[in-house]
């Protein structure tokens, strides 16, 4: 395993040049602002959810009494910011027009146009301006609001299908010049609501709706030392994402779907919680993947080794990760793919799919092995299983790294994928040693099965190899070593052919025994077990791996 160490890099938010910084502890993903204020004894507006700008309009400086009728759809149609909290009055920041409008705005070549999004198909909501950051060209059109809706960008419009990569690729490639047609949204609690594309209106969310829950969505640079503040000026840092590395996930690819995110990637924590991050290039994004990812894969080896310790090796955990798993989607005539979550756990000689990590895994419950059996989704014996890598040229979409899981009971197999090929390796190797396991256990298994019209059984033994059994006249009618196989054919219903070298000098010497069995399935994936393991007992990898 490699080494977790902490790692520290410098992040800006969506094209501005507001300092944030990325921190891997080991243990912890942790995501801070750097909050800088030039004079200490100078007012200001401190930090603020919902904006960062001041009304462009010189007030009556004289106190007075207004009064206004709240609107049921529409509330008082005013955003507030400060507190106490912040060492603040209370303050009106912005009174937006809640009709669609055009905005001109000029993209600065430092701060770009300075504005955050949220939002987009995959989360069945709208393209939503989530943050304007102060001084930006955003901020200084006093056109802009938190809550504001981007329609289109440039007469280019945003439906509902445009995906969150899609209105971020549209917004970075538009020019320098650019006119966004938007229509604002009530500020308050947008992100706890749905859209409902009927009426374009948001309606109210559970609290446990996955739309809700905590992300961000950052841009990552290259690592740089930490900027020295100015003489004059004092600044801290704001902690915005906090997450436990343990049993997380992170993946490249858009949620649900075989798209690649371009230099980004998520991390997902075991409570839910998310982070997305997009990187400046390629290899940056590859540099934190491997960080985090070595994080994570520590802290799992030392939980699996934890476990293990109180288990016999026949028994031992060797291998627990996240993998993604292909649903097929019919539509008409149109068939597409949709991906989602699982956890995979290889136990003894056996693999439980699980929708999250079981409480018992994590805890490390004396009840373990009833837990994995009986709440698992799928639950594979690896003698009657076979574990395939997908080639390229049969993969089903554009997702990498897919395998195939299949029973002998299964009319249709598992389709699954790692995130990384690293991954894919290191989850066929966990299973070679499972199957070995799972075959070495069982020792032997018996067939029923017609040879030259007679009845018999064919037995697969560890040590004996074949052996076809007479129970008429009560002994072995023939027997041969695993390694004297040369070749098996069979019909795909109840005929198998099986070729036998009899001559240990003389490959070309052989016999052939045909055979007719009704489980015929089942026999094929036990030979393919016991084959399978026999090969990876005679490996020095495998055994020091062992």
């Amino acid at each position: 395993m490699a080494k977790s160490e902490t790692r520290i890099g410098l992040l800006s938010v969506n094209e501005s040049n507001q300092k944030m910084r990325i921190i891997v502890n080991g243990k912890q993903l942790i995501i801070q602002e750097m909050c800088v204020n030039n004079d200490p004894n100078l007012l200001t507006t401190g930090t603020d959810d919902h904006n960062n700008d001041h009304n462009s309009q010189q007030p009556n400086l004289s106190s007075r009494l207004v009064n206004i009728h709240r609107n049921e759809s529409l509330g008082l149609g005013l955003s507030i910011k400060g507190g106490s909290e912040h060492s603040l009055p209370i303050l009106i920041s912005r009174i937006p027009n809640l009709s669609s409008r055009l905005v001109n705005i000029h993209r600065n070549e430092s701060l770009g146009l300075g504005l955050s999004i949220k939002g987009g198909s995959e989360h069945s909501l709208p393209i939503l301006i989530s943050r304007i950051v102060s001084q930006s060209p955003a901020d200084l059109c006093k056109q802009l609001f938190i809550g504001d809706e981007i329609l289109a960008v440039n007469d280019v419009d945003f439906d509902g299908t445009t995906t969150h990569d899609e209105a971020l690729k549209l917004l970075r490639q538009s020019g320098d010049d650019i006119t966004l047609k938007v229509r604002h949204h009530r500020v308050a609690n947008i992100y706890r609501k749905q859209w409902r594309k009927n009426d374009n209106q948001f309606i109210d969310l559970q609290d446990d709706n996955p739309l809700i829950k905590k992300t961000s969505t950052l841009c990552l640079n290259e690592l740089k030392e930490l900027p020295k503040p100015e003489t004059n000026s004092t600044e801290s840092w704001k902690e915005c994402v906090r997450m436990e590395l343990f049993l997380s996930s992170l993946s490249q690819y858009v949620s649900f779907s075989d798209k690649l995110r371009d230099a980004g990637f998520e991390v997902r924590a075991l409570s839910g919680q998310s982070a997305l991050v997009q990187c400046d290039n390629q290899e940056i994004c590859h540099q934190w993947c491997k960080t985090i990812t070595n994080a994570t894969n520590n802290l799992t080896f030392s939980h699996m080794k934890l476990i293990n310790k109180s288990l016999p090796k026949s028994e031992h955990i060797v291998y627990m990760g996240w993998v993604s798993d292909c649903q097929t989607i019919r539509c008409q005539s149109k068939q597409t793919y949709k991906w989602s979550q699982e956890y995979l756990i290889i136990k003894g000689g056996s693999v439980y799919i699980h929708k999250c990590p079981p409480n018992s895994l994590i805890q490390n419950d004396s009840q373990l092995n009833i837990h994995l059996a009986n709440n698992a989704l799928f639950h594979y014996n690896c003698y009657q299983s076979v574990f395939r890598c997908v080639k390229s040229n049969e993969q089903l979409d554009d997702k990498r790294n897919a395998f195939i899981i299949q029973s002998a009971d299964e009319l249709t197999p598992k389709y699954l994928a790692t995130e990384s090929a690293d991954e894919l390796n290191e989850l066929k190797n966990a299973w070679h040693r499972a199957n070995y396991h799972s075959v070495t256990q069982l020792g032997s298994k018996t067939f029923a099965v017609v040879c030259e019209g007679m009845s018999g059984s064919l037995t697969l033994d560890w040590r004996m190899g074949f052996a076809l059994y007479d129970p008429l006249l009560k002994s072995y009618q023939w027997n041969y070593k695993f390694h004297q196989l040369k070749h098996s054919s069979d019909d795909g219903n109840r005929k198998l052919s099986l070729t036998f070298v009899t001559n240990p000098n003389d490959s070309r010497i052989t016999e052939t025994q045909l055979l007719e069995c009704n489980s015929l399935q089942n026999l094929l994936y036990c030979m393919h077990a016991f084959l399978s393991a026999k090969v990876a007992s005679v490996d020095p990898r495998f055994l020091q791996s062992s």
